[in-house]
């Protein structure tokens, strides 16, 4: 048997790579705890949170492809004042700067495009974020995905791919949302 893409790293390490910018913590201290909920293939479930504050639970998978491997990830992120949405965030080691970004999901044989809207909470944020709702063709599209789905875009006349592993994805999304709903 295969182990998990997730395998060969413990938790604090996957959370150091995975939680950065848009939604980290802006100061040394205090530090988040992070807690496993479960890995499905190429996804990674869990929670974090701040000492005295919400649990925050997300769902994130890193990119698969090279050039970049491992540097980009895309999360799920549940937002507790509005539950029925979903923060995406597009998490990079680098500065992400084009926010109309293509979003393509392979079904087999078949696959789907269309645009994602993207933004940056401020200029210096290193990643690229949307909300969506949890009714969303969207994440109906990344549950079935198979087998990868992709975001990409051109930046002074050149092409970039950030494609992302879909193992597992629909395992993990419904876990992200039977644990928001239950908070």
């Amino acid at each position: 048997m295969k182990k998990p893409l997730w395998g060969k790293l413990g938790l604090g390490m996957i959370m150091a790579l995975c939680i950065s910018g848009s939604w980290a913590e802006t100061t040394a201290d205090p530090k988040p705890s992070y807690k496993e909920i479960t890995r499905s293939k190429a996804w990674l479930v869990g929670e974090r949170q701040f000492p005295g504050a919400e649990k925050q639970y997300f769902a994130t998978t890193p990119q698969a492809n090279d050039p970049g491997k491992g540097s980009t990830f895309f999360s799920l992120v549940c937002i507790h004042s509005k539950p029925d949405q979903l923060l995406v965030l597009v998490e990079s080691k680098e500065m992400l700067t084009e926010t109309n970004v293509l979003f393509k999901v392979q079904f087999g044989k078949e696959e789907r495009q269309g645009t994602l809207p993207l933004q940056k909470f401020s200029d210096k944020d290193r990643n690229l974020h949307a909300v969506i709702p949890v009714t969303s063709p969207m994440l109906a599209d990344l549950k079935r995905a198979d087998p990868y789905f992709a975001i990409g875009y051109k930046k002074q006349g050149k092409e970039f791919i950030h494609g992302y592993l879909s193992a597992g994805s629909t395992n993990a999304i419904n876990t992200l949302l039977k644990v928001c709903k239950a908070g």
